[in-house]
């Protein structure tokens, strides 16, 4: 014989805490420092190369945009055609470890977000 026992107010409390474990609550407003905090440090360009004389023009910085498409939904782009080159998957060895790529940083930032979640599923359990 299988028996199952259980207190209505266990439930109830159950239910209160799932309700804020469901993604849009749990993530919340979350996303728009998110793509904020992406493109700052990902648009921060790096010291010049000594003795260059290229002159910036600042298309590449001023190029990025964030913008929060839905609750779990986020878009960063730079429409700059030669971006990609310099800060993205097709990054010329000339910038390697000097600039910032997208993907790299946007992965740190999505940790962090990440743990600062996991943190609140952990607070919304032991409440």
């Amino acid at each position: 014989m299988f028996q199952v026992e259980y207190d209505p107010e266990d439930l109830a409390q159950l239910n209160t805490s799932l309700e804020g474990l469901m993604p849009p609550e749990l993530v919340g407003d979350e996303l728009k420092p998110l793509g904020v905090n992406i493109v700052f440090d990902t648009q921060r360009y790096p010291p010049p190369i000594p003795d260059s004389t290229y002159v910036r023009t600042n298309n590449l910085f001023e190029g990025w945009h964030n913008k929060k498409l839905s609750l779990l939904s986020l878009r960063i782009w730079n429409p700059v055609d030669y971006g990609i080159y310099v800060q993205g998957r097709e990054q010329a060895p000339i910038h390697q470890g000097r600039w910032k790529v997208l993907f790299e940083e946007a992965k740190k930032h999505v940790e962090a977000l990440l743990d600062k979640l996991a943190r609140k599923v952990d607070k919304i359990w032991t409440t």
